[in-house]
C-alpha cells in the first residue's frame, strides 16, 4: 500500500513554522495573497534563472499556465489553492507517482490511494483552502496531537472503517480489498489506478496524470533531464524523452 493526502502541502502553505517557514503564507497574508505572489514563487524559487539559464523563462511560462489555469476570479483562495497543489506536485504527489511507476517496471505489486477525506470534526473554517493536508489521516490511527478527545461523527467512524481494514487487509493478506470495497493493484493498462479513500471510497483511473505529464515530459525537454534533478532528484530514471 502506498498513497498520498489530496492536497499534502496544504499545511505548509497555511503554517509556516519550522521548515515551511520558507514556503508558508502568514494568517494575516492570507487575504491578500494573489496571482504575483504565486508568479514570484515560480520564477524566484522553482524556475530560478541562475539555475536553468535561458530555460527558466520557458519553464516558468509553462508552471504558471499549468498550476493557473482556471476560473481566474482574484480570488485569495484560488491563487493560495493552486500554489497548495505546486507544492504538493513537487513535494509529494510527483516523486509518489515516480515511485509506483518504477516499481510497476520490476514487478513490485502496489496498491495506490488517495485519501480525500477532510473531516468536518476538526475542520477549520477559517482556511481559505479546503481539502486534506498532510497527516490529517493519522487522526484515525492514533492519538495524534490529542485528536483522540474530538469526538467523532458518522461519516468519521465509516472513514475510519474503510482505512483501518483496508490496513489490516493488507497487513493479512497482502491486499487491502473487502467484501465491501474491491482494490486491485495498479496495472500497465492504468499505472496509477488509486482507491479514493473517504467516506464512500471508490476506484479511480488516475491521479495527477496532467502534472506527471508535465513534469516528465513537457518541463523535462525544456530544460534537460540532469537539470530537472534539482527539482526531481529522484525522478531522473522515468523521464520521457528528455534528452531528445
Amino acid at each position: 500500500m502506498q498513497g498520498v493526502v489530496s492536497l499534502e502541502s496544504g499545511i505548509s502553505v497555511l503554517y509556516p513554522v519550522k521548515l515551511s517557514k520558507l514556503v508558508g503564507v502568514s494568517k494575516e497574508n492570507w487575504a491578500s495573497y494573489g496571482k504575483e505572489n504565486l508568479v514570484n514563487f515560480i520564477q524566484q524559487q522553482v524556475a530560478i534563472e541562475q539555475e536553468f539559464g535561458t530555460a527558466s523563462a520557458r519553464f516558468s511560462g509553462l508552471v504558471e499556465e499549468f498550476y493557473l489555469k482556471g476560473p481566474m476570479t482574484g480570488n485569495n483562495s484560488f491563487y493560495l489553492n493552486a500554489y497548495a497543489t505546486l507544492l504538493s506536485d513537487l513535494q509529494y504527489n510527483i516523486p509518489t507517482l515516480h515511485e509506483i511507476e518504477l516499481k510497476l517496471q520490476n514487478g513490485w505489486e502496489t496498491f495506490f490511494y488517495v485519501i480525500d477525506y477532510d473531516s468536518e470534526t476538526t475542520k477549520d473554517p477559517t482556511h481559505p483552502i479546503k481539502g486534506p493536508f498532510h497527516a490529517s489521516e493519522l487522526r484515525f490511527l492514533f492519538n495524534f496531537q490529542e485528536q483522540d478527545k474530538i469526538p467523532f461523527n458518522k461519516k468519521d467512524t465509516k472513514f475510519e472503517h474503510h482505512f483501518v481494514n483496508a490496513i489490516v487487509a493488507f497487513i493479512n493478506s497482502g491486499n487491502p480489498s473487502s467484501t465491501e470495497v474491491s482494490w486491485p493493484a495498479v496495472s500497465k493498462a492504468h499505472p496509477f489506478a488509486n482507491l479514493l479513500l473517504n467516506d464512500e471510497p471508490k476506484m479511480q483511473d488516475s491521479f495527477r496524470q496532467d502534472a506527471y505529464e508535465l513534469w516528465q515530459s513537457d518541463i523535462a525537454k525544456t530544460v534537460g533531464a540532469d537539470l530537472m534533478k534539482k527539482r526531481l532528484p529522484a525522478g531522473k530514471a522515468t523521464f520521457r524523452h528528455s534528452e531528445l
